[in-house]
C-alpha cells in the first residue's frame, strides 16, 4: 500500500492528498477479475463492492463448474469474446455470459421436465441403482404432472399441497422420502444458478403426516450379522472393514465411503473425525445435528478394534472410491440370493447398530455421540419399539473375524 493512503477495509484505500475529488479508491481482485474504481465518498465505495461481491455470489458456482468442466468450451469463449481478453485476467464474468448464451435463453426459458431430466443424468453415475431407480421413479411421477412449469413458478405451498395428496395414498415415511427427494433435486437448481432459493427448505416436515416412532425400522439380529459378516470375510474380504464400521461404530454407508483409516487411534481405542467431514453437510442438517468441529468417538464398541487389527491399514481410505457404488450392491444381491438374508431392508445396517446400542447400554447420549449427533430427543421415540433384552443388543458387539463369540 502507497505510504499516502490509507486502508479502511479490504480493497477500500483513501489517499491522503486533499485536493482529490474522488479521494476513495475501490481496488480489489474477484473470481480473477481486478475491480479499480475512485469515489468521492467511503458510502459510495462500500456500496459498488457490495453490488460487486453480491453479483459474483450469483453467479460463481456457474463460473466454478464452466472453468474446470468445460475447458474446450472456455477457450472457444476466449476468441469469442477477442483478442483482448485473451490474457491470463480474463474476466470469469464474462465467461458466465457465454456460458449461458452457450445453453440458450437462461434457466427461465427451461421447464421442470428438462430440469429434473438434467438432475437425473447428474445422479446416475453417483447413486446406487437401487436408489437411482426410485429417485427416477419418483422425479418423474412429479414432472408428469408438472413438468410443464417452471422451477421458479413453484412454491411452498404447491409443494405443501402436493406432498399431502401423496399422504393419502403413501405410507408417511414414504412421503418424507419424497419431500427429501425434491429438496435435494431444488438445490441442485440452486447450486446451478437455476433459480433463487429452495422452496423446499420452507417445508417444514410438521405440515406432514407423522412418522410412527418405530415405522419402516428394519434392525436384523446378530445371529443374522455374524452370518453376513463370515459371508463377506470369504467372498468379499475388500468389504470386512466398511461393514464393521457400519453395523458396529454405526456410520452411514456416505459417511463409511469418506472414511479415511489414519482417523483411527488404536492406541487410544477413539476415532476423531476432523471437522471439515461434515462441512458439505452441514446446510443439510437441522438445527443441532452433527454441528460439532470435531467429532471424538471414545467409547467404540471392543469388538470392532478385531476388526481393526485384522482389516485395518495405516492410510487411505477403506473402500476404493470408485467401485464403493458397485461392490456394495453386488455383495447385497449375493446375500439375498444365497439365502444368507431373505432379502436386503432399507438402511438396516444403521437400524440394527442403533437398536442394539441403545439395548445393550441404555444410554442415549453414548449412542448419540456414536451417531454423530448431539440431540437425542428423537432417539428414544424412534427406537422404543425395537428395543431388545440386554444380552441380545450385547449380542451384536461380540462378533469378532472368523467366528461368533457370544
Amino acid at each position: 500500500m502507497a505510504s499516502g493512503m490509507i486502508k479502511h477495509e479490504t480493497g477500500i484505500y483513501e489517499f491522503k492528498d486533499a485536493k482529490r475529488k474522488k479521494p476513495f479508491l475501490w481496488k480489489q481482485t474477484i473470481s480473477g477479475e481486478l475491480f479499480k474504481e475512485s469515489f468521492s465518498t467511503f458510502k459510495a465505495a462500500k456500496k459498488a463492492k457490495k453490488q460487486k461481491l453480491e453479483e459474483v455470489k450469483q453467479f460463481g458456482s456457474i463460473a466454478t463448474e464452466f472453468k474446470e468442466a468445460d475447458w474446450l468450451e472456455l477457450k472457444q469463449a476466449r476468441e469469442r469474446l477477442g483478442k483482448a481478453k485473451l490474457s491470463r485476467k480474463f474476466s470469469v464474468l464474462q465467461a458466465v455470459d457465454y456460458c449461458i448464451s452457450m445453453h440458450g435463453n437462461g434457466a427461465e426459458s427451461r421447464s421442470l421436465h428438462d430440469e429434473i431430466e438434467d438432475y437425473l443424468a447428474f445422479q446416475e453415475k453417483r447413486s446406487s441403482a437401487s436408489h437411482f431407480k426410485t429417485l427416477r421413479t419418483r422425479l418423474r411421477k412429479f414432472a408428469r404432472s408438472y413438468g410443464d412449469m417452471r422451477a421458479s413458478e413453484v412454491s411452498k405451498a404447491f409443494l405443501v399441497e402436493y406432498l399431502q395428496d401423496l399422504a393419502t395414498v403413501l405410507k408417511p415415511h414414504t412421503v418424507h422420502n419424497y419431500r427429501s427427494n425434491l429438496r435435494f433435486f431444488f438445490k441442485y437448481l440452486v447450486t446451478h444458478d437455476r433459480i433463487a432459493q429452495n422452496p423446499m427448505d420452507q417445508v417444514d416436515t410438521m405440515l406432514l403426516p407423522k412418522i410412527e416412532s418405530n415405522e419402516e425400522k428394519h434392525p436384523i439380529s446378530a445371529n443374522q450379522v455374524a452370518a453376513v459378516m463370515a459371508f463377506a470375510e470369504v467372498e468379499f474380504p475388500e468389504l470386512a472393514y466398511w461393514l464393521a464400521l457400519q453395523f458396529f461404530v454405526g456410520f452411514r454407508v456416505a459417511e463409511s465411503k469418506r472414511f479415511r483409516f489414519e482417523w483411527v487411534d488404536k492406541r487410544q481405542k477413539r476415532i476423531v473425525i476432523p471437522g471439515w467431514f461434515y462441512d458439505s453437510e452441514r446446510s443439510e442438517q437441522v438445527q443441532g445435528t452433527k454441528t460439532k468441529d470435531e467429532w471424538a468417538m471414545d467409547a467404540v464398541p471392543g469388538n470392532f478394534w478385531t476388526w481393526h487389527d485384522k482389516y485395518g491399514k495405516d492410510l487411505g481410505y477403506v473402500i476404493d472410491q470408485g467401485e464403493a457404488t458397485r461392490l456394495d450392491d453386488r455383495f447385497r444381491d449375493n446375500v439375498v440370493r444365497k439365502g444368507i438374508l431373505p432379502n436386503w431392508p432399507n438402511n438396516t445396517k444403521r437400524d440394527t447398530f442403533c437398536t442394539c446400542h441403545l439395548s445393550a447400554f441404555r444410554d442415549p447420549k453414548e449412542t448419540a455421540l456414536m451417531l454423530k449427533h448431539t440431540d437425542t430427543s428423537r432417539l428414544w421415540k424412534s427406537y422404543m419399539g425395537c428395543i431388545l433384552p440386554k444380552w441380545e443388543g450385547r449380542a451384536l458387539f461380540q462378533i469378532y473375524p472368523g467366528g461368533v463369540n457370544f
